[in-house]
């Protein structure tokens, strides 16, 4: 994004006084604009802020005299930085039960993924008969269990930061962070196609079925225009009655969405919490789930309405200290 337009951005948030430009370095650190502005404010004390996983150890701005650091400023999660804020607006992004990952470019018979294994966590065994991958570990570790024909005997390889793994079409693959730090994997899908719908899972038929529903469910995502999306998303849901434990499955997914999206950015918490009033919470009342319709409403008020939230929450705490006084 041009300077021009961070600056317009950032110059009409309200805690910021001053937006200044300064010259990059080959590190692509900060170290000139602590000195640009140790000139325009001579004498001041000049205190510089870090979040997420930066350190004193790690920073290339720790050479830069006079100047106060602070760190573990926003939590240790880069989860609230420009970067990630940025990253979440340009490309699509899809949660999984391990993790997370980014359409970073597709075409007829190439797609580009970022995949984020959360620690511990790891996807089903797995194979394709349309296309190959290539893995390339930017950042973390992983374990790959591997087969070329059967399933049952696979060997095992551990991928370190910048080492590649290549999965043929037709092998049985699986990816595990068995590591206590996230994994991030450039994954590069190229052959006949790219269609998630190329997955066959070692599950039974009922269970594949289930997952092809939720495949289907997922791919309504790519309407930019949200309340058409929204209207899709609530009808396809509503026809997928095939197997009903797909819906109870995302149902279920989202309740646990919304009880633990605290520490995500604001923006994202009105996006998830609008689309659970106007989708799930009259799903969940349909399917006669009503003790989740009601904590999808009320974690949904939370977020979209947060002081009528609270004034309710503190007047039931009223009410109820003098029911029991």
């Amino acid at each position: 994004m041009p300077f021009h337009e961070r600056q317009t951005i950032i110059s009409n948030l309200g805690i910021v006084d001053e937006v200044i430009d300064f010259d990059d370095d080959q590190e692509g650190s900060c170290c000139a604009a602590l000195e640009k502005i140790k000139t325009m404010y001579p004498g001041d004390e000049i205190i510089f802020c870090n979040g997420g996983d930066r350190k004193a150890e790690n920073i290339p701005e720790m050479i830069v005299e006079d100047i106060i650091f602070k760190f573990g400023v926003g939590g240790e999660k880069k989860i609230n930085s420009s970067s990630s804020i940025l990253k979440e607006w340009q490309y699509d992004s899809e949660e999984r039960v391990w993790g997370k990952f980014y359409n970073l470019f597709q075409d007829h018979r190439i797609k580009l993924k970022e995949l984020i294994l959360e620690p511990g966590k790891g996807m089903s065994f797995q194979r394709h008969q349309q296309r190959n991958e290539v893995w390339f570990v930017s950042k973390g570790s992983c374990m790959v269990k591997h087969s070329q024909d059967d399933p049952d005997d696979f060997q095992e390889t551990k991928l370190l930061a910048e080492e590649v793994f290549h999965v043929k079409q037709g092998e049985w693959h699986q990816l595990i962070n068995d590591s206590d730090d996230v994994c991030h994997i450039i994954e590069i899908q190229y052959g006949e196609t790219t269609d998630e719908d190329d997955i066959e899972r070692l599950f039974g038929e009922t269970v594949a079925r289930i997952v092809s529903g939720l495949t289907k469910i997922s791919s309504l995502k790519k309407d930019k225009d949200y309340s058409i999306q929204a209207e899709n998303f609530r009808k396809m849901l509503l026809t997928l009655n095939d197997d009903v434990r797909v819906i109870l499955i995302k149902v279920a997914d989202r309740l646990h969405n919304m009880q633990t999206m605290d520490a995500m950015p604001f923006y994202k918490q009105v996006k998830i919490a609008s689309e659970t009033i106007y989708i799930y919470a009259p799903l969940a009342h349909r399917l006669g789930l009503y003790n989740i319709k009601t904590e999808l409403e009320d974690l949904g008020l939370k977020y979209t309405e947060p002081d009528v939230y609270n004034d309710i929450l503190s007047k039931i705490s009223e009410s109820k200290e003098e029911q029991d006084n």
